[in-house]
């Protein structure tokens, strides 16, 4: 009889342990992720790779797309689109380029796009 009470006891635990479990993963799943701020935001392609002649796209903070691309000779440059369309053209000789009241800059060195 204590045995089959125990086991109970511990079949019991476990099932509402597991209902914890899922329920503090669901609720960390649903908490809104911090965004980051409308004014100024870099991305760099060199955090997510750097062979020459791949493309990366990456997402700007006003909306907009950078597609980076290593060059042969170690520099960058960039295409910034919206809504697919380009409207900047960055490199190592034209660095920045304001379009729309923003104003976008190319570490030519680093691959990192800047829109402020």
């Amino acid at each position: 009889m204590q045995t089959s009470r125990i086991a109970r006891t511990t079949l019991a635990s476990a099932v509402l342990g597991l209902g914890a479990v899922t329920a503090v993963a669901a609720t960390a799943e649903a908490a809104p992720r911090p965004t980051q701020p409308a004014t100024t935001a870099t991305v760099s392609a060199a955090q997510h790779g750097d062979k020459v002649g791949r493309a990366q796209t990456l997402p700007l903070s006003d909306g907009s797309t950078a597609h980076v691309t290593k060059l042969p000779n170690g520099t960058y440059q960039a295409w910034v689109t919206r809504h697919g369309v380009r409207i900047a053209a960055l490199d190592a000789h034209h660095s920045t380029a304001r379009v729309h009241g923003h104003h976008y800059t190319l570490n030519a060195h680093t691959g990192a796009v800047h829109v402020r």
